[in-house]
Order: C-alpha cells, then structure tokens, then sequence
C-alpha cells in the first residue's frame, strides 16, 4: 500500500499526479495546516520528523517513509515506472529530463517561495512596523527577485519553443514537477502577451487525464491556488 501524507494547494499535489500517472493505487491523508503559519500542523512529524508534506509511505515490499519531493519523484519512477516517464538512458532527452527536474527544485522553486515569503512577512507584520517592511519587501523584489524569476522564464519559454515538453517530445516527470510552478508564475508574473509557451505548455500540461484525476483526488482548488499567488 502507498499512502501521500498531503496538504490542498500545496506542492504535493505532483505526487499525487505522479502517482495517477504511473497508473498506482494509492491512499491520500490529508494533512492540516496552522492557521498561523500555514504550514502541515506539528502531528506530521510523527510520520516524518520535519513534519512537511509530502511523505510517503510505501509498504508494498517493505516499509519504507520518504520526505522531499524530489526524492519521492526519483524513488517512484526508480520503482514503479516502465520507462514510460523517462527518456531512454544515454540520449539527449535524458539529459534534458535530469536538468529540468533539478532545475524545478534547484533555481526556480527557491525564487517562487522567496517572492511569497515577503508578501507574508508584510502582511503578518505588526501596522506600525508595515510601511517599513512593504518598502524592504518592494525594493528586493523589484531588484533582485522578479528579474531573476524573468531570466528563468525568459529561458524556458525559449526551450519551449523548440519542444513539446521539458525533456523532448514526450511527457516525463520533470514536467510533473515544473508545472505547478509554471501554474503559480502564469497567476502571479507570466503573463501570456509575454510568455505565451509557457501559459499554452500548463494548458496542455493540464488536459492530461491523470493531471484531471488528481485534481480531484487531491482536493485542488485552482481559485484557491490563485489567491495565494497573487
């Protein structure tokens, strides 16, 4: 049995997509979040000491409990995949797979969560104190944060334009893992006039039957995904 230890609308969503995708049984727990801080409540951390989602839990051959999305991605399609989701191994694809899921993770995720970090210490701050953080929190992101997160876009949207997908011309994992974040850019900075591969690549991305399954198995909701990156 598998079991995806999970929060809505975060980013363990991909697992659970992953999972879809794989065509494998699994069971959802869904997690809480502090109402404080947003983050998996404290009782995660009996399952996996730092207490994020997601965990996995896989008992089919033997016990085994997983943190980190990257990781989970890598001991799924190690496991459970028939080469549908990876390139053949020596190509060019292949390479182009390994760069792209840990570019997802690596460069771009980091920037996308620095940008939310921010605007939640601006809201969260005390009102006298308010006025300050908001002039700090504009001035890294005008300077530093949105023209790296452009670079980076500027930069798929090239690969775009010569691929279907991030690792050639077949959908693989490393799509599953950079489209959420590409979903959160096309709400928060991507706009279509500018970036109009990477808007039609979600739309694509998202037309998947296993994308559609785990929609709903997972509880997504995009009017609350867009809330929290605007």
């Amino acid at each position: 049995m598998i079991r995806v230890y999970h929060l809505i609308n975060s980013r363990s969503q991909r697992i659970i997509w992953l999972l879809e995708e794989l065509g494998l049984e699994y069971e959802i727990i869904f997690c809480d979040r502090d109402p404080k801080t947003r983050m998996a409540e404290k009782s995660l951390e009996q399952i996996h000491p730092l207490g994020k989602a997601p965990i996995l839990v896989d008992t089919t051959t033997y016990e085994i409990t997983l943190a980190e999305t990257g990781a989970i991605v890598d001991y799924l399609i190690d496991r459970y995949d028939d080469k549908r989701l990876t390139p053949q191994s020596g190509s060019i694809e292949k390479t182009s797979y390994y760069y792209w899921k840990n570019f997802s993770e690596g460069s771009f995720m980091p920037n996308l969560a620095m940008k939310q970090v921010f605007a939640r210490i601006t809201q969260m701050s005390p009102f006298l104190v308010r006025p300050i953080l908001m002039l700090i929190e504009k001035a890294v992101t005008q300077r530093y944060i949105n023209p790296t997160l452009h670079s980076e876009l500027d930069y798929i949207e090239r690969h775009l334009m010569q691929y279907q997908w991030f690792a050639g011309s077949e959908f693989s994992a490393a799509d599953v893992l950079m489209t959420f974040l590409l979903e959160a850019t096309c709400v928060s900075i991507a706009t279509k006039d500018q970036y109009p591969k990477i808007v039609a690549y979600t739309e694509l991305a998202r037309a998947r039957p296993a994308y559609q399954r785990a929609v709903k198995s997972g509880k997504w909701s995009m009017t609350a995904f867009e809330q929290y990156w605007k």
